[in-house]
């Protein structure tokens, strides 16, 4: 073998290597983008959720009036706009739909069962139809998975799961 022909393997290997590595380096960034995506997610619903209580103790359909005689109008914008924010991102495929279902998927349908009218009042108000649009398309998302689930609860259905 010439020495021509050792250097040409040899560049044939290292760019092999070179590919492979970049590719698993990849990987692996996009992995860690997905787990902090998640890590942040679910910092945000617990801060909404330590106030979010207030929004489901109201019954289903409230009259926007009743969320403002309560005072909960700019608890209940915000909650709208982190549904919003959790909508786009599940549609933009940032997170998965899977996700977004295990960790709050019931939480979400019933945000937008109580703050729909409120939602479409608010609609009304700015003049655009597209106010709060991910969060509305996200709640009807999961509410549509939800009955072809035979959902068996995690301590059951992951009772043998070792670390």
């Amino acid at each position: 073998m010439t020495l021509g022909e050792s250097l040409g393997i040899a560049s044939t290997f290292v760019v092999a290597f070179g590919v492979l590595f970049a590719a698993l380096q990849f990987r692996n960034d996009a992995r860690q983008r997905r787990e902090q995506v998640a890590i942040e997610i679910v910092h945000q619903m617990e801060v909404a959720g330590a106030r979010g209580d207030q929004i489901f103790a109201l019954p289903v359909a409230c009259d926007p009036a009743e969320i403002r005689q309560r005072g909960l109008e700019p608890l209940a914008q915000e909650i709208c706009i982190r549904w919003e924010t959790l909508g786009l991102l599940v549609y933009r495929r940032v997170v998965s739909i899977d996700f977004v279902e295990e960790l709050m998927g019931l939480g979400v349908v019933m945000m937008w069962l109580r703050l729909a009218p409120f939602v479409e009042n608010q609609r009304r108000i700015i003049g655009s139809p597209a106010a709060f649009e991910w969060f509305q398309w996200l709640a009807e998302r999961l509410a549509e998975r939800a009955p072809d689930k035979k959902s068996v609860p995690a301590y059951i259905a992951h009772r043998d799961w070792k670390a």
